[in-house]
């Protein structure tokens, strides 16, 4: 009989220890929620202030003497950072953040802060690709006049076999090369990138995308180079 209360208690201390970690769970993830749930606000408030912000220049139209500048900025208002935020947002960028684009420079910010002054090269190739394509994406557009056709991005990741400090490399690979084959059909897009950088777990072949790799020799029918005619292996002709 005690042997049988004893093997119930254990079991019920069990239970209840599962319990427990249970309820620390739905805690932890009830805090999680809450706190994504404030990031979302205040990124929305961050919106609509630019929406805001874009209506009061939209007030001060017809000025005396036409600046091109300023009437682009005015023309594009909010646009760009809702495109840089969504591609931010699909490329498994950082949960929290804003993107704004500086039209004084002419460059993005992330947080208010320039790329330049924050971590290495790899994260400001990173966001220079983000850059390109939302400026390919906004051009792209049927309302406007100029339209590219076609963007090419050299190294689009360049600097990522470097390590730096709180910035998941591995995450943001997968998620940009992800966000070219999730929105193929919207354009032609060409990459010249490195076989060491470009993410090993997709199949790229299975998505039909046109892969062309380019080497140093001929052998098995190797394409040689991105230039044949720059040729380091054939002597140099005398002048």
């Amino acid at each position: 009989m005690q042997e049988r209360r004893s093997e119930i208690s254990a079991a019920l201390d069990e239970k209840n220890q599962e319990i427990q970690n249970c309820r620390y769970n739905m805690q932890r993830f009830k805090d999680y929620t809450t706190l994504q749930n404030g990031i979302d606000f205040v990124n929305d408030q961050l919106a609509i202030l630019g929406d805001k912000k874009v209506s009061e220049l939209k007030k001060k139209k017809n000025p005396p003497l036409y600046h091109a500048k300023q009437e682009f900025e005015e023309e594009v208002g909010t646009g760009f950072n809702t495109i840089l935020n969504r591609i931010l947002k699909e490329c498994n960028y950082r949960s929290v953040g804003y993107a704004s684009w500086d039209f004084t420079t002419f460059d993005i910010l992330m947080d208010g802060v320039p790329k330049s002054e924050d971590q290495g090269k790899g994260y400001r190739s990173f966001l220079n690709s983000v850059v390109a394509l939302m400026l390919y994406e906004y051009f792209n557009k049927d309302d406007v006049f100029i339209k590219p056709g076609f963007l090419m991005i050299d190294t689009p990741l360049l600097g990522f076999d470097e390590n730096e400090d709180g910035f998941d490399g591995e995450t943001i690979k997968n998620g940009l090369y992800q966000y070219f084959l999730n929105h193929q059909g919207s354009g032609q897009v060409i990459l010249v990138d490195n076989l060491n950088v470009i993410p090993q777990n997709i199949d790229f072949k299975a998505r039909e995308v046109n892969v062309v790799t380019y080497h140093k020799d001929e052998k098995e029918g190797h394409v040689y180079g991105f230039m044949p005619s720059w040729r380091k292996d054939l002597p140099k002709e005398s002048k």
